[in-house]
C-alpha cells in the first residue's frame, strides 16, 4: 500500500508543476480510433494495434509485433450533411445574391434555421505505423476542417476553420520495477508539421459551390509551422483482472514557439470475462476552462469475439457504439459517438458517425 500512495502523490505533484509550468498554452496534436470512440473515447489502457503506442507509450511494454501500412478514417457530425444539400440546392443562388427575389431570399433563409450558427465538421485522419516488441513508429495525420453559416442580418456568411498536422513519432517502452514492481513507463517523442485557418469569413457573393468553398479553404491555410512533443505513460496492473493507466501528452512541446499545454489523461480497466472488458478514463484533467468535470469522464467496453467486435460505452454521459470487422490483414471499425460542445454534460450534444479501415496486423 506505501508504494501505491507514493506512486499517487509522485503524479499528483508532476500534475501540478505542469499545470503551473504550461498554463494559458496552445493545444497540441490529437489521435484517436473509431474503436476508441465506440467504446466512449477510452483507451490509454485498451488500445490496440500499431497505433496504440500514440494514445499510450507504456502500451509498448505488451512486445507485440504489430504492423499497419496504411490506415484511413473519415468521420462527420449529422450537421454535416444538411450542409452539403443546401450547398447544391443554392449553388446557382450564390453566383446571383444580388439579384433574387424576396420570394427567393426567403426560401435561402428558411433553409439556414436548420444548420444556422452550427458547426459542421470533418475529420479524414490517416496513419502508418509499426511496432517491434518496445519499440514503435508512426507516421500519421490529422485533418480536420469547420464549417458554418450565419444567417446575419444583411447577408448570410460562411466561417470555415481548420488544421493539418503531419506528426512523425518514436516511442519506447520498459518496465520500471526498481519504482515499483510490475510497473511500465513509456515515452515518445513527435516531430509536427502544422498549417491551419483560424477563422475565414466569406458573404455568399465569395462563394458558388461547395468546390469553391474547398479551393478558398485550402488557399488560406497558413504556411507551415513546425513543432515537437514528449509523451509519457504508465501502465500497472493491481492484479489480472485491474489494470491502471496514466499519461501526459505533451508534457513538454511547442509549435512554432508556442509552448503547448499539456493533456493529463488517468483511467482503470477491468476484466469481465475471457473475452469481456470494460474501461473509463479521465481525459484532459489540467485543462482549467469552465468545463464540467463529467464532461471529461468516458467510459466504454468492448465484446471481442473471434470475427466481430462489439463496442459501447459513454462518451461524456452520452451513449456510443460501434462494431468491429476483422478479416485477417484487412480490419473495418464503425463508430458512433456524441460529443458535448456546451459546459456540462447534456447541454449541446454533437452526434458524429465514423469509418476506419486498416491494413495491417
Amino acid at each position: 500500500m506505501g508504494k501505491t500512495y507514493k506512486l499517487l502523490i509522485f503524479t499528483i505533484l508532476t500534475a501540478l508543476l505542469a499545470s503551473i509550468a504550461f498554463a494559458g498554452a496552445g493545444r497540441g496534436v490529437f489521435y484517436n480510433t473509431m474503436r476508441n470512440r465506440a467504446m466512449g473515447g477510452v483507451g490509454i489502457i485498451s488500445a490496440k494495434g500499431a497505433t496504440a503506442f500514440i494514445i499510450n507509450p507504456a502500451l509498448l511494454n505488451r512486445g507485440r509485433v504489430s504492423v499497419s501500412p496504411i490506415s484511413l478514417q473519415l468521420f462527420f457530425n449529422n450537421s454535416i450533411l444538411d450542409l452539403a444539400d443546401f450547398l447544391d440546392d443554392n449553388a446557382e443562388n450564390f453566383a446571383n445574391f444580388d439579384s433574387l427575389s424576396s420570394e427567393e431570399l426567403d426560401t435561402i433563409y428558411q433553409d439556414l434555421n436548420k444548420i444556422d450558427n452550427r458547426w459542421m465538421k470533418l475529420g479524414l485522419p490517416l496513419s502508418s505505423a509499426i511496432t517491434v516488441r518496445n519499440i514503435g513508429i508512426a507516421i500519421y495525420g490529422d485533418i480536420g476542417g469547420e464549417l458554418k453559416i450565419d444567417k446575419g442580418i444583411y447577408e448570410p456568411r460562411f466561417f470555415a476553420r481548420g488544421k493539418i498536422d503531419r506528426v512523425v513519432t518514436f516511442g519506447f517502452g520498459k518496465g520500471i520495477d526498481f519504482v515499483m514492481p510490475g510497473l511500465k513507463a513509456g515515452a515518445a517523442v513527435k516531430f509536427i508539421t502544422r498549417e491551419e485557418v483560424k477563422e475565414l469569413k466569406l458573404g455568399f457573393n465569395d462563394i458558388k459551390g461547395e468546390s469553391d468553398a474547398v479551393d478558398t479553404f485550402l488557399d488560406s491555410l497558413s504556411s507551415g509551422k513546425s513543432g515537437f512533443g514528449i509523451d509519457i505513460g504508465g501502465l500497472y496492473s493491481l492484479n489480472d483482472k485491474i489494470e491502471l493507466g496514466i499519461v501526459f501528452a505533451d508534457i513538454i512541446g511547442s509549435i512554432d514557439d508556442d509552448d503547448v499545454s499539456p493533456n493529463l489523461k488517468v483511467g482503470a480497466s477491468y476484466k469481465l470475462l475471457n473475452r469481456v472488458s470494460a474501461e473509463i478514463n479521465f481525459l484532459d484533467l489540467l485543462n482549467t476552462d469552465e468545463t464540467n468535470f463529467f464532461n471529461r469522464v468516458h467510459i466504454g467496453g468492448e465484446i471481442d469475439l473471434p470475427l466481430l467486435k462489439l463496442r459501447g460505452g459513454f462518451f461524456q454521459g452520452y451513449p456510443s457504439f460501434g462494431v468491429g470487422i476483422n478479416l485477417l490483414i484487412i480490419q473495418a471499425d464503425f463508430a458512433v459517438w456524441t460529443e458535448e460542445i456546451g459546459p456540462v454534460p447534456g447541454s449541446d450534444g454533437e452526434t458524429f458517425y465514423g469509418i476506419q479501415i486498416n491494413l495491417g496486423f
